[in-house]
């Protein structure tokens, strides 16, 4: 907790960095072929290797304390917003930590998740976007998603092709996964959500932020930004 709170010092971090957990934690993927692998960085790796997808994330320990503060964080936020992120490696772990799950269920803030612009080669090879949805609502447990927020504009392909070369893929939304998103009675924001930026495709900050603000009707926040 002290590491983070001097690096938030030294790289002048607007708001507050927390971390989800003070225990000491390790990520294992069970992988579709009924294989596991123990790390982060180890786990697309394998998942390429091996030509399979994940089926499922585990902490080890599972018993792994929430850090208390994270909790209250939660309850008293007016929203909270689920990536863009790695799916598997970024954005799960933390809803497994603990009453994680629990209280951003029973918060009464605003739920956001922001999807990402591409899949992620090895971690969410061929994913839609409603896979990503679904792979956090299983791991969840609960519906802690009430609205999505979701890029539209069209990406040139001569921006593409170096994605296509690594396996990556964008992520729009067809009727059919429009649908399976409303059944799930989540509201779907979409918009021209990207910039590019050293040759690479990113979520432009400034309009995520705008478009945050605009579907949580907040017009300012005045308590103190936690991530």
């Amino acid at each position: 907790e002290l590491a983070v709170s001097k690096i938030s010092e030294i790289l002048a971090v607007r708001g507050r960095v927390l971390p989800v957990t003070l225990d000491d934690v390790h990520l294992i993927a069970k992988l579709a072929n009924g294989n596991f692998v123990k790390g982060e960085s180890n786990i697309a790796t394998e998942c390429i290797k091996q030509s399979t997808k994940i089926d499922r994330i585990l902490l080890n320990p599972s018993t792994v304390v929430a850090f208390q503060e994270v909790l209250h964080r939660i309850a008293n936020s007016d929203i909270i917003v689920l990536g863009p992120g790695s799916l598997y490696t970024s954005i799960i772990p933390n809803i497994l930590v603990g009453e994680v799950s629990k209280y951003i269920y029973k918060s009464k803030a605003v739920k956001i998740y922001v999807a990402n612009i591409m899949t992620e080669y090895g971690e969410t090879t061929q994913y839609n976007i409603n896979d990503h949805v679904n792979a956090i609502l299983e791991h969840a447990g609960l519906p802690i998603i009430d609205k999505i927020i979701v890029n539209e504009e069209k990406i040139a392909d001569n921006t593409l092709t170096k994605y296509w070369k690594n396996g990556q893929t964008p992520l729009f939304l067809d009727k059919k996964q429009r649908k399976l998103l409303l059944d799930k009675q989540i509201e779907i924001i979409e918009g021209d959500l990207v910039t590019i930026k050293n040759e690479l495709l990113i979520h432009d900050s400034n309009k995520i932020a705008k478009a945050i603000m605009d579907v949580s009707n907040i017009k300012k926040i005045d308590k103190e930004l936690s991530i």
